[in-house]
């Protein structure tokens, strides 16, 4: 894709999700920016290409993209040093591009750091992980997402946007749908959890585009199912109001005493199941993009969520003070799907850079800061679109193929001969 495209898809990202006041604000002018060095790469104009794409930066730190953008602007430029730092920055984030091949780099491709960067971000592409398959679905588009565990009748969950119902999987690898939209009404399932001891299924739902039988009136619309897990029957929909604004329920999470948070990936707030009210509310909202994951410390004082486009914060749960997490200049925490808590460490689905990943965020005592980041899976093979996951045990098993990808340009479904059969990957956590 010829330059301009991918700051068009910048652009794009930046801007579909501009929501609080804050993230509004620093997102609306790194789009106009972003719109600017568009604009000025096109007329070859490249100081000012570089100096908008700089000023985006300031506005959206350890971005990925603006990093190699500025070291392609800089080496357009001839700035061989200032060229080569951006893309040292940009390879130490372990992420990968088609370096060898991108001509804005003509000027410096024969310098000796040019070709040993090269080799780094070759380095980047081997597969990393022992993670295995242990399911693969028979219906391959499914589009999903969801994923849960039942440890008493040892049974995997799967949620499909696509086909608007949740299949389980047994130990023995027996597939069964376990409910469906012409059941209950669902839209595209998304995030899945499990109260074991209660025996019941938590499912976030949206009504979208790419589900079936999508109808243009019920967009927007999101909810929250509550299943028994023993009759498998509807026990409550909890809906959210029209209100005309955009709304998507992307995934959830529950404490011990059963009550449900929930991530509104389109507004910047989170919601609340009290399970003693019965009943949906706003917990709390905040300097929020777009809401993903979410997902409880080991004491449930506190939270922490997945923001695509920002990184991740912690909310306390007593005062609802939101804090956002530092990290180290080396980390990039851009495009972070589910996140899950593991002794003091985060687990991560980070689907929104090149390669996808699945990676483990070191966190600080006061678990108010990341100290590192270490890869724990990346294939192509395993992770053509990972999604959402569940750990289970010492091992962390995650949805590795949503595949997204398989929609053409205008939001219809491709032949199902491009899809592959969703699958879902164990990883060893010890």
């Amino acid at each position: 894709m010829k330059k301009f495209l991918y700051l068009l898809v910048l652009v794009l990202v930046l801007g579909v999700f501009a929501s609080s006041t804050m993230a509004q604000e620093q997102i609306q002018q790194a789009r106009e920016l972003i719109k600017s060095a568009q604009q000025c790469y096109q007329e070859k104009k490249y100081s000012e290409y570089l100096a908008n794409l700089e000023k985006a930066l300031k506005l959206r730190p350890n971005h990925p993209e603006l990093i190699y953008k500025c070291a392609g602007a800089n080496a357009l430029l001839g700035n061989k040093k200032e060229a080569i730092n951006y893309l040292n920055k940009f390879a130490g984030f372990g992420l990968i591009a088609n370096l060898a091949e991108d001509g804005d780099f003509a000027l410096i491709k024969d310098s000796n750091e040019f070709q040993a960067l090269i080799k780094d971000i070759e380095r980047n592409r081997l597969p990393k992980g022992q993670g295995k398959v242990v399911v693969k679905l028979p219906e391959k588009d499914l589009i999903t997402e969801g994923l849960a565990y039942d440890p008493q009748e040892e049974k995997f969950y799967i949620g499909s946007v696509r086909k608007r119902k949740i299949v389980t999987v047994d130990k023995n690898g027996q597939t069964t749908d376990f409910t469906s939209s012409q059941q209950d009404g669902l839209w595209g399932v998304f995030g899945l959890k499990i109260d074991a001891k209660r025996r019941i299924l938590w499912v976030a739902s949206s009504a979208i585009a790419e589900m079936n039988n999508f109808d243009k009136k019920e967009e927007n619309l999101a909810a929250v199912f509550q299943y028994d897990l023993k009759t498998k029957k509807l026990i409550k929909k909890y809906s959210l109001p029209s209100d005309g604004k955009r709304h998507l329920f992307g995934d959830l999470t529950i404490n011990s005493k059963g009550d449900v948070f929930i991530t509104d990936s389109f507004s910047p707030n989170i919601y609340q199941i009290s399970l003693e009210k019965g009943m949906l509310e706003n917990f709390v909202s905040g300097p929020f993009a777009s809401l993903q994951g979410i997902a409880f410390s080991g004491d449930e004082k506190q939270f922490f969520i997945s923001d695509y486009s920002q990184g991740i914060f912690s909310i306390d749960v007593a005062t609802k003070n939101i804090t956002k997490l530092n990290s180290p200049d080396s980390v990039t925490l851009l495009g972070i799907d589910g996140i899950y808590f593991y002794q003091n460490t985060l687990l991560a689905i980070q689907n929104g850079v090149n390669p996808q990943r699945v990676i483990k965020l070191s966190l600080s005592d006061n678990l108010k800061e990341i100290n590192g980041l270490e890869v724990l899976e990346v294939s192509k093979a395993l992770l053509p679109d990972p999604t959402l996951g569940v750990i289970i045990g010492n091992e962390f098993c995650f949805l590795a193929n949503a595949q997204w990808n398989n929609f053409d340009k205008v939001g219809n479904i491709l032949p199902l001969d491009k899809f592959t059969e969703p699958t879902i990957v164990q990883t060893k956590l010890k």
